[in-house]
């Protein structure tokens, strides 16, 4: 009888054990820089960031229906994060809804940044260029707003008016 019952609360413990869901496939999008997204199997509907640690980033919060965490700060494309999901130092679950895992590779799929930090600028430009060459140059008011600390801006000679009224020669 002994057998029995001990045969019977290890059937059950593997079976709750089984369905606990799992998530894989974590990755960082370029669209949503600041959500780590993932595929699941099972119901999620319940879980929290409870026991979640992500490497670098603090975790904001979870969306159980589009399957993602968010973080506090977005990812850039250098970024190369792990995410686990640890256990209390008595060996139980942090969040007993998953199972434990740890140091899950992040896919970061956020493009490498260009290289080219040239932008021009031309009397001649009508607004809304990247500013990477002169066909598409930027007026001198998009220069102003969209250079950065290290971009190299080319302002070719001629009279600028708008903001103020400026010759460069």
């Amino acid at each position: 009888m002994k057998k029995i019952i001990w045969i019977l609360v290890f059937a059950f413990a593997i079976n709750t054990y089984a369905q606990k869901p799992v998530l894989s496939n974590f990755r960082i999008e370029n669209s949503y820089k600041d959500r780590i997204y993932f595929d699941v199997k099972g119901d999620i509907s319940g879980l929290t960031t409870k026991g979640f640690v992500i490497s670098g980033k603090t975790i904001t919060g979870v969306n159980t229906s589009a399957n993602y965490f968010t973080v506090s700060s977005p990812f850039t494309f250098w970024d190369n994060n792990t995410i686990r999901l640890g256990e209390n130092s008595d060996n139980s679950d942090v969040n007993p809804m998953m199972h434990n895992f740890t140091l899950s590779y992040i896919e970061n799929r956020i493009p490498e940044p260009e290289a080219n930090t040239y932008r021009y600028v031309t009397t001649s430009a009508k607004g809304g260029g990247d500013g990477k060459s002169e066909a598409t140059a930027w007026t001198l008011n998009e220069a102003a707003s969209n250079a950065y600390a290290g971009m190299t801006i080319w302002v070719k000679a001629g009279k600028y008016t708008g903001v103020t009224n400026l010759e460069i020669s």
